[in-house]
């Protein structure tokens, strides 16, 4: 296959439409059998609680859509399968969606590009709701064991401060583990950022590719055809027919 044909064929399939990003009914998303894997216990409940919580996903899916289901699945589910199995069994209105026009081959693609820039299944992150719940958690605790040490201690003076200072050593000890899920947060948020660049160049790099075909020589006329080939310098041009001219070219 000529250098020239190559081009075409990968240009043709690389077509890719530029992506939106938004929220869709999620029964409009078409889950392929493949996709439909046990999910852990442990994960289930995290994805529920979360979709509960919040209502809908905190990491977009991605999709691309399909006519390959009935009228009611107008995508199909490319990567986040778990949540959205999760949302579906939930009955979760509404869900937030990268959406791609992809081929099965590009699908496949962005599937495993996917998993290999988050090192498999879908990050699970840390929210600010997760760390308001351990500090008001945290808040419960500690007031509840300084009122019991205040009953307990409350005419031994000396032995009430060494409980404060036990008790400000707790503070601090807990303080110092909000402030690292404060920076696995931050760290968790600089990784979805760089992720979505990396994805975005990757589009880029698709759609660049696909702009990039040869003009469709069947749709011209026999003249355009002998003129390509004359400004091109094709000998013998002048006695070709057009499927020749069109073999001819596509070499040059």
């Amino acid at each position: 296959m000529s250098l020239s044909d190559r081009r075409v064929q990968i240009g043709s399939y690389l077509g890719i439409q530029p992506l939106t990003h938004g929220q869709i009914y999620t029964f409009q998303i078409a889950i392929p059998n493949a996709e439909t894997i046990d999910i852990l216990l442990e994960r289930r409940e995290l994805l529920a609680r979360t979709l509960r919580e919040h209502e809908s996903n905190l990491v977009s899916l991605v999709v691309r859509r399909t006519q390959a289901y009935d009228e009611e699945k107008e995508y199909e589910i490319v990567y986040g399968a778990d949540w959205c199995i999760v949302a579906q069994e939930l009955e979760i209105e509404r869900l937030w969606v990268w959406v791609f026009d992809l081929t099965d081959e590009q699908a496949i693609t962005m599937k495993t590009e996917l998993e290999q820039l988050l090192g498999g299944g879908s990050i699970q992150a840390i929210t600010p709701d997760i760390i308001r719940q351990d500090e008001q958690l945290l808040e419960v605790q500690l007031t509840q064991q300084l009122s019991k040490w205040m009953e307990l201690h409350k005419r031994d003076h000396e032995e009430t401060q060494a409980k404060f200072k036990t008790l400000s050593q707790m503070i601090s000890s807990e303080n110092t583990q909000i402030n690292n899920r404060l920076q696995q947060l931050e760290n968790t948020v600089n990784h979805l950022t760089a992720i979505v660049d990396k994805l975005t160049q990757l589009v880029e790099k698709l759609t660049v590719k696909s702009t990039h075909r040869d003009p469709k020589y069947s749709d011209m006329t026999v003249l355009k055809l002998k003129e390509i080939a004359r400004k091109r310098k094709i000998k013998g041009y002048s006695k070709m027919n057009k499927p020749e001219l069109i073999a001819i070219i596509s070499q040059h």
